[in-house]
């Protein structure tokens, strides 16, 4: 059997995979975030985009804070599209293809932080 392509005489391409691997195998995903007004609200319109490397929520905030100009920031996800936003306190999950995380930023020390509940870490 024959694998060459009989009008190139050159092998078949490898069907393109989704995956995105960095260097070191650490999977790249896609960051989607919004800043919130002071009193915490957002639109779906105003998200903007980035990809990530890895699972470090440190890393994750210190993108963040070049992009917003700030490092007082508090980083929330949601459940759902219009799920509560949590503070996001640990690493991220392991990175799936096609795996996009969306953060809500608060800056700290507006009315919108003063309200948000924050996970207990300790809990057992």
């Amino acid at each position: 059997m024959d694998l060459c392509d009989s009008t190139s005489g050159q092998l078949p391409r490898k069907p393109f995979r989704a995956r995105v691997r960095a260097r070191g195998g650490s999977r790249m995903r896609l960051i989607r975030f919004v800043r919130a007004t002071d009193d915490g609200f957002y639109t779906e319109e105003d998200w903007s985009a980035f990809q990530l490397t890895g699972r470090s929520v440190h890393h994750l905030r210190n993108q963040l804070a070049a992009r917003l100009h700030s490092f007082d920031l508090i980083m929330c996800v949601r459940a759902g599209r219009y799920g509560r936003l949590t503070p996001l306190v640990v690493d991220l999950p392991s990175a799936r293809s096609g795996n996009t995380i969306e953060i809500v930023v608060i800056m700290d020390g507006t009315p919108a932080a003063n309200v948000l509940r924050h996970p207990d870490v300790d809990a057992e």
